[in-house]
């Protein structure tokens, strides 16, 4: 029974993830039936089908979730919009297999740079479009200082990787040991950017940071770079997890600047993870 309750839980989700997709107003007939049409063969293949294209994942799981992201970005991009605001250029931290990039390019034709160091990801990552039209990709961590970290993740499942290796394990069903690989981390510039051909404007329009317990580090590494808006992954009971007045605490000591908190996909009276998105002021 210990098993089952939260294979339960999974399926249900993915069951109310897919009939929201079916029921998206901002999709077309085509992509609200090709997608799950495209997960039933997901026990004999790889990758499913988003937005006419092929999208491939050593996670077959994470593919069933994938309509998790359209919620997501619309929410973000509505938010931005509400306020006058649209995302042009977006940082995309922690880019995985590239799941936030592909559905933040559709809700608002963004330029986006993706980071990832995790090796697995990456090539999954440049498979599903990164480094192609406006879409780049930097194979590394984000960090204030230059260097080399072990990252740990689970092969098959490397979407939860992480510098943690417990964070690296958490929630997964069964008993997993995860592989540790060196990956390279560093702080993020205008310059470094222009290096990898994404010549930025002096402003990036949005950052998102989701590195499994390693946020604070990754913003720390923005010292040198002006945002308007963050989109960050909170969550206070996993290793190294931290609190919103944490980060806030962050961002006004090492970035020198404010963040006004406008909208959050989860309960902020809550531990759980949740997704939160600021609007930042330069103090």
């Amino acid at each position: 029974m210990a098993r089952i309750a939260p294979i339960l839980s999974r399926a249900m989700t993915v069951l109310r993830l897919h009939i929201s997709w079916i029921f998206s107003k901002h999709l077309s007939m085509r992509d609200r039936l090709a997608y799950p049409l495209s997960c039933l063969l997901l026990p004999v293949r790889d990758h499913c089908s988003i937005f006419g294209k092929k999208f491939t994942s050593d996670n077959r799981l994470g593919l069933l979730l994938l309509p998790d992201y359209l919620n997501l970005t619309q929410n973000v991009v509505n938010q931005m919009r509400r306020r006058g605001d649209q995302p042009k250029w977006v940082l995309d931290i922690g880019a995985n297999v590239g799941q936030f990039g592909v559905f933040m390019s559709h809700a608002s034709n963004a330029s986006i740079v993706s980071f990832e160091p995790n090796p697995t990801c990456w090539k999954y990552l440049i498979s599903n479009g990164a480094t192609t039209g406006k879409w780049f990709a930097i194979q590394r961590a984000v960090a204030n200082k230059a260097g080399e970290v072990t990252l740990f993740f689970v092969p098959g499942k490397s979407a939860q990787g992480s510098m943690s290796e417990s964070n690296a394990t958490m929630d997964l069903i069964g008993s997993h040991a995860p592989v540790g690989v060196v990956v390279q981390i560093g702080p993020v510039s205008i310059d470094l950017l222009a290096q990898y051909g994404a010549r930025t404007p002096e402003r990036i329009d949005l950052v998102k940071i989701d590195v499994e317990g390693f946020e604070l580090d990754a913003l720390r590494g923005l010292q040198d770079l002006k945002f308007n808006y963050l989109l960050i992954e909170v969550s206070e009971h996993r290793d190294r997890g931290f609190t919103v007045a944490e980060l806030e605490d962050v961002a006004r000591t090492d970035l020198h600047v404010e963040l006004e908190e406008i909208w959050t996909d989860g309960d902020g009276s809550s531990s759980k993870t949740r997704n939160v998105l600021f609007a930042t002021r330069t103090t």
